[in-house]
C-alpha cells in the first residue's frame, strides 16, 4: 500500500541558509501571516454563526437569568468585531487593506462602521455608548450637595441591532481574498528558493526536521505572550 505525506516538514527557518536570506524570511512570513489570519476568520465565520442563533433563539429555553441573554450577546459581539478589527490593525502581522478586499462589494461602508465599533468604542473610549452623567442630592437646608455616583448611567447593548448577515458577508469575502493571496504567497515564496536551498530541503530526513526546525517541539515552543 503506497504511503502519502499529507504533512510534509517544517520549513527549515532557523538553518543558516535561510536564516541569512532576507527575501524567503519575508516571503515566509507572508504566507504564514496570511494563513494565520485566514484560520481566524474561519472561526469567526464560526462565531457570527453562533452569534445569530443566539440572537434568535427563544429567550426562556437559554438560561433563566436576568439578563443573561442580553450580557451573552454583548460578550459575543465585543469579541466577534474586536477579532475582526484586529486585523486590519496589526502592528507585528500582516496588515489587510480593506479597500482591496471590498473594492466593488459594496461592504466597505459597513466594514468602516464595524473598524468605528472597534476603534472608538470597544478599544477605546470616543464614542458616547458608554455614558455617565452624575447625578447629585439637593440639600439646601445644610448647604450641600451629594454625589449620587449609582444614578445614570447610559449603557447601549449593540448586538441585537447589528446587522449580523452583513458582518458575516465581510469576514466570508475577507476568507475568500486571504485564501486566494496564500496560494499567490506560497508559490513566491517556492520560486524564491535558491537550487542549494532546495537540496537543503530535499536532503532533510524528516524525524530530524520535526524535532529542529519545527516551533511546537518543546524546546522550541515560544511563551504564547512573548511578542512576536
Amino acid at each position: 500500500m503506497t504511503v502519502h505525506d499529507l504533512i510534509g516538514i517544517p520549513f527549515p527557518h532557523k538553518a543558516p541558509l535561510f536564516a541569512s536570506d532576507p527575501t524567503v524570511l519575508d516571503r515566509l512570513k507572508r504566507v504564514e501571516d496570511l494563513i494565520e489570519i485566514h484560520n481566524e476568520f474561519t472561526s469567526l465565520e464560526d462565531q457570527i454563526g453562533s452569534a445569530q442563533k443566539i440572537i434568535t433563539c427563544d429567550r426562556e429555553k437559554l438560561f433563566d437569568v436576568a439578563g443573561f441573554h442580553l450580557l451573552l450577546v454583548q460578550a459575543i459581539t465585543v469579541g466577534c468585531v474586536v477579532t475582526y478589527g484586529k486585523n486590519f490593525k496589526s502592528s507585528a502581522r500582516l496588515k489587510l487593506e480593506a479597500r482591496k478586499i471590498f473594492r466593488g462589494t459594496g461592504l466597505l461602508i459597513f466594514h468602516e462602521f464595524l473598524m468605528g465599533l472597534r476603534d472608538k468604542w470597544f478599544a477605546h473610549q470616543e464614542y458616547v455608548g458608554d455614558k455617565h452623567h452624575l447625578f447629585i442630592f439637593q440639600d439646601p437646608l445644610n448647604r450641600r450637595i451629594i454625589c449620587n455616583p449609582h444614578g445614570a448611567h447610559h449603557h447601549v447593548m449593540i448586538g441585537d441591532g447589528l446587522d449580523w448577515d452583513d458582518f458575516l458577508l465581510c469576514v466570508q469575502r475577507t476568507i475568500k481574498f486571504t485564501s486566494d493571496n496564500i496560494s499567490r504567497a506560497c508559490s513566491r515564496l517556492e520560486q524564491s528558493l535558491s537550487v542549494d536551498q532546495i537540496d537543503f530541503i530535499n536532503s532533510l530526513e524528516r524525524s530530524y526536521a520535526m524535532n529542529e526546525y519545527w516551533d511546537q517541539q518543546p524546546k522550541n515552543r515560544r511563551d504564547p505572550f512573548e511578542s512576536r
